[in-house]
C-alpha cells in the first residue's frame, strides 16, 4: 500500500460571511474636536458670510473707489423734482426722457442707500472733518436713515453682473 490508494484530493472550499447591518455614518465623532480645528473653521465661515456680503455690495465699494459727497447726492435729488432752471421739473415727454428719469431715481436711491449703510470714513471725507455737525458722539456718524432698497439672490446679481 502506497500513497497512490489515498483518495484524490478535492479542492472545494465554501466560504460563509455573515450579513452585518450596514453602519450608519455618525454625525459627530465620539472624540472632542481640536480647539484650532474648531477656531478655523469658524473663522472659515465667517470669512464666507463677509465675502458674500461684500458681493452684495455695490461695484463701488467692493473696489473702493471714491464715492460722490452728501452735498452732491443731494444735488442730484432735487434734479430730479426740479429742472437746471429752477422751476418745477416737467413731466417726461419721450420714454426716453422717461427712461433717463427713472435710472436717475434709481442712481440716488442707491448713492443714498450706500452713503447711509456704509458711511465714509473721515479720511475719506475731508469737508466731514471740517464741519463735524450734526455728528452722533457713539461713532461720529451722523444719524441717517437707511433707505430700503430690493434685496437680490446672489444667482440673480451674477446674471447681470458686468
Amino acid at each position: 500500500m502506497g500513497l497512490g490508494d489515498l483518495p484524490a484530493p478535492k479542492n472545494e472550499y465554501q466560504i460563509m460571511v455573515p450579513d452585518l447591518p450596514e453602519e450608519e455614518p455618525v454625525e459627530g465623532d465620539d472624540m472632542e474636536a481640536d480647539m484650532s480645528d474648531v477656531l478655523a473653521r469658524q473663522h472659515a465661515e465667517e470669512a464666507a458670510k463677509q465675502a458674500a456680503l461684500l458681493r452684495k455690495r455695490s461695484k463701488v465699494l467692493q473696489r473702493v473707489l471714491p464715492r460722490p459727497p452728501p452735498a452732491a447726492i443731494e444735488m442730484m435729488r432735487a434734479s430730479l423734482a426740479y429742472g437746471e432752471d429752477g422751476k418745477a421739473a416737467p413731466a417726461p415727454v419721450t420714454l426716453i426722457d422717461h427712461a433717463d428719469l427713472l435710472v436717475r431715481a434709481e442712481l440716488v436711491a442707491l448713492l443714498e442707500y450706500d452713503a447711509a449703510k456704509y458711511p465714509m470714513l473721515e479720511e475719506e471725507s475731508s469737508k466731514a472733518k471740517k464741519k463735524g455737525a450734526g455728528k452722533n458722539a457713539a461713532n461720529g456718524n451722523p444719524q441717517v436713515p437707511v433707505p430700503v432698497l430690493e434685496d437680490f439672490d446672489e444667482a440673480d446679481l451674477n446674471d447681470v453682473s458686468i
